[in-house]
């Protein structure tokens, strides 16, 4: 195949000739025009509000009872081990995250109303053993309108919660936005999953402050350093091996 020339009537060029000059700078002319024009260029694509299911569905601290409910049944006349358990580490969540007060609710009118207040005196020890103060601790009856129930004995007390607006809120219709934007109820759940795992609700507002050093850590890893030793946190030679695959 014969590819036809684009240089036919410029003759042959050599170093010299002014012409070699004149191409290189209308090419660096032709270069520079072209690089401005793509950097005027901006295309948005479309982009989603990076705050959008923050404002819409904020995380919020508010007052709210916290609350465990401990079976009692007809002929109940100890709690298990759980219990005790489930009871003293309530004791102490209600301490350092509630008012200072517990509330145990006993049920009136139920089939196991006796069984219950026989029950209540025993739980009232455990928490106060967990750390609550016996004029904390208050005993009040709840009413229960079926005589043949068997209801619990529930303790409940005050404290800090985060938590967000009820889910499920559907104003717009989700496929007529064509603005590329996030629906409504978007990141609703997840908010809601977020505020439910915080263990301490407070340090949304601020973190705790650091606690002090262990000086006897301290004293020793400083010691072994003046002296030349490594401390534990070090790997001693030879303790790790490297694979010899493929030597």
């Amino acid at each position: 195949m014969i590819i036809p020339s684009t240089t036919r009537g410029i003759g042959r060029l050599t170093a010299s000739d002014p012409r070699i000059g004149r191409m290189v700078r209308l090419g660096a002319s032709a270069l520079l025009l072209s690089v401005s024009l793509t950097a005027c260029q901006h295309t948005i694509y479309g982009s989603v509000p990076a705050d959008g299911y923050r404002t819409r569905h904020p995380i919020v601290l508010q007052e709210a009872p916290q609350t465990l409910d401990i079976p009692v049944g007809m002929r109940t006349s100890r709690l298990n081990t759980v219990q005790q358990q489930q009871i003293a580490g309530f004791a102490r969540e209600a301490g350092k995250r509630g008012d200072g007060e517990i509330q145990i609710l006993v049920p009136s009118g139920s089939a196991n109303e006796s069984t219950a207040n026989y029950m209540a005196s025993k739980i009232r020890r455990i928490v106060h053993r967990a750390g609550i103060p016996g004029d904390s601790v208050g005993i009040e009856a709840y009413a229960v309108a079926d005589p043949r129930a068997v209801a619990p004995i529930r303790l409940a007390y005050t404290g800090i919660r985060a938590t967000v607006h009820q889910c499920g809120t559907w104003p717009d219709n989700v496929s007529g936005d064509l603005k590329n934007s996030d629906y409504y109820e978007f990141g609703c759940s997840s908010q809601s999953n977020l505020a439910a795992m915080i263990s301490n609700p407070t340090d949304l507002l601020q973190p705790r402050a650091m606690t002090p050093a262990s000086a006897a850590r301290r004293s020793a890893t400083l010691g072994k350093y003046e002296k030349g030793e490594a401390s534990s946190g070090a790997t001693e030679e030879g303790g790790s091996t490297i694979s010899n695959v493929g030597s």
